[in-house]
């Protein structure tokens, strides 16, 4: 859990909400999206719209129209959501008194105005509190009308007979993700809508093996929002499997310093435990030559112990007598 904004000491209303992304307002909540927990903070109600529409602004699309309620067909604004639309997108959930609360006048029964008395009393208790984000906006209020919806306004998914998404749509989703998204993707935008691509690459500061990316592809064929997921980084249960390669060379460069500077601590560390070792090498030839001296010493001074004790006649002895020459014994004649 973590907090997505600083919450400024002079806002006046802090609170906490569980954001859920919903293709239609009566969707169950365990069937949508649940999105990170964040602490939001205001100075007043249009800051505070100004707010989650900036944390949320990638979570929401052009804007479901029924064009014609007789025949309940369904069109989409041609322009992309601004902050003055949140009313549209956004609703609270307070889940002690069961109430809805949105920006703007209310659209239905328990479902009520957002206003600054509420928002106080937010910041004061700290209920727990969904914030609803509806993709196409609240236009949009059953299953009926989102497949509908789906049918006349987004772009279909190809499927094989059994209605699995087929292996040839997932190796081009795969190619989506990881190709260039100008030029090389002309073959396809009959296949799917690309909106709001500023980019050079789509995830080009993403590297995995190619299965990875099949895996990935494989996750987002056949979602609905099929072409936000598209645009997006890789999903938390699959961002394990791949690496970040930074883009512009400012990075690349950094990066190499930083490498350059870690192998270089790396040679000194090794050449200094080099010097170390020549000296505790040179240190044991001193010590071995110093006991193989003592050695010497030792086995001299035993074989002069051994020469005295032993039971054969000494040698200073034995020395003396030969040296002695023979002479008449004249005491005996």
């Amino acid at each position: 859990m973590t907090n997505n904004m600083d919450i400024d000491q002079r806002n006046l209303y802090e609170f906490r909400i569980i954001p859920h992304l919903k293709n239609f307002k009566n969707q169950r909540i365990a069937q949508s999206e649940r999105l990170e927990e964040v602490d939001v903070g205001s100075a007043s109600i249009d800051d505070l719209k100004a707010t989650l529409f900036n944390l949320f602004r990638n979570r929401i699309d052009r804007k479901a129209i029924l064009a014609d309620i007789a025949t309940g067909v369904y069109s989409r604004a041609a322009e992309e959501p601004t902050v003055e639309d949140t009313h549209s997108y956004f609703l609270f959930y307070h889940t002690q008194n069961k109430h809805s609360y949105m920006f703007g006048s209310s659209i239905a029964s328990g479902t009520y105005a957002l206003t600054t008395t509420i928002l106080n009393n937010w910041t004061t208790m700290a209920p727990e509190l969904h914030l609803y984000i509806f993709r196409y906006s609240l236009v949009l209020t059953t299953q009926q009308a989102w497949l509908k919806f789906s049918a006349d306004c987004l772009p279909r998914i190809q499927v094989d007979r059994a209605g699995a998404v087929t292996e040839e749509r997932i190796r081009e989703i795969k190619e989506m993700l990881k190709l260039n998204c100008r030029g090389r993707f002309n073959n396809l935008l009959t296949l799917i809508t690309f909106h709001s691509f500023q980019c050079m690459y789509l995830h080009s500061d993403y590297v995995s093996e190619d299965m990875n990316w099949y895996i990935w592809a494989s996750y987002i064929a056949g979602k609905s929002n099929f072409d936000h997921l598209v645009t997006q980084p890789p999903p938390t249960h699959l961002i394990h499997l791949f690496a970040r390669s930074p883009r512009d060379d400012t990075q690349h460069v950094f990066h190499l310093r930083e490498s350059n500077a870690v192998a270089r601590h790396i040679v000194e560390t090794m050449q200094q435990q080099l010097a170390d070792l020549i000296r505790e090498q040179q240190r044991l030839a001193n010590r071995t030559q110093s006991v193989v001296d003592s050695l010497n010493v030792f086995a001299r001074n035993l074989n002069a112990f051994e020469t005295a004790v032993g039971p054969m006649e000494p040698t200073v002895s034995m020395a003396l007598r030969l040296s002695v020459t023979n002479q008449a014994d004249i005491d005996h004649a």
